[in-house]
């Protein structure tokens, strides 16, 4: 794909899938996993949308029959980081080889605050050039302004990988080449598709 500005992944699922993150979760709070899982989705978007976490914490703990504290809340946001943070081993290898091969590669994600530091310590940081993360900018996807902003600084050429169709049918109406991910294997082969690896 001649004249590529960036490679563009969304994180969550994309590069990162923890598998143990509701039974981490249960664990911590000492309820079932499933209870976790049923009530995890819940106002996730006051988070990921740079809200402060007691605004999410706080009534997913009651959802789940705990009374919300502040050292519960901070327990419960240092389990999600620590479950989110670490990349697939293949994910990690797909973006050092776009780096590898000349591509500028950029983490557009929707994630709190709290996950943009993080992101930023990670050990995998080095391998993306550009972090654009919905808390500290108060744009999610699929916002178009959250796909403008970055073609803005990133430039409009771009090949963009979402595990969510609403996001990736976002970026294809901006001009974007875009991919529903389905998993590693094929994320590489549609990125050897577009040339963009070899």
């Amino acid at each position: 794909m001649s004249g590529l500005d960036a490679v563009v992944f969304d994180f969550g699922i994309v590069l990162s899938s923890p598998p143990g993150l509701f039974d981490a979760h249960a664990r911590a709070l000492g309820v079932p996993a499933s209870l976790i899982a049923q009530h995890y989705e819940e106002g996730r978007g006051l988070w990921d949308g740079g809200g402060p976490a007691e605004e999410y914490w706080g009534p997913f703990l009651e959802r789940i029959g705990l009374t919300p504290t502040d050292d519960l809340i901070a327990q419960s946001v240092a389990t999600d980081l620590a479950q989110w943070l670490p990349l697939r081993d293949e994910a990690h290898r797909i973006l050092r080889d776009c780096r590898a091969a000349g591509h500028r590669v950029v983490v557009l994600s929707n994630a709190p605050v709290e996950m943009a530091a993080a992101m930023e310590g990670a050990d995998w940081r080095a391998d993306v050039d550009d972090l654009f993360v919905s808390g500290p900018l108060r744009l999610m996807k699929p916002d178009p302004e959250f796909y403008r902003l970055v073609a803005e600084r990133v430039g409009a050429r771009l090949a963009f990988i979402d595990d969510r169709e609403p996001n990736v049918a976002a970026a294809r109406e901006l001009g974007w080449e875009a991919h529903l991910w389905v998993d590693d294997a094929d994320t590489r082969a549609w990125l050897t598709e577009l040339g963009i690896l070899s």
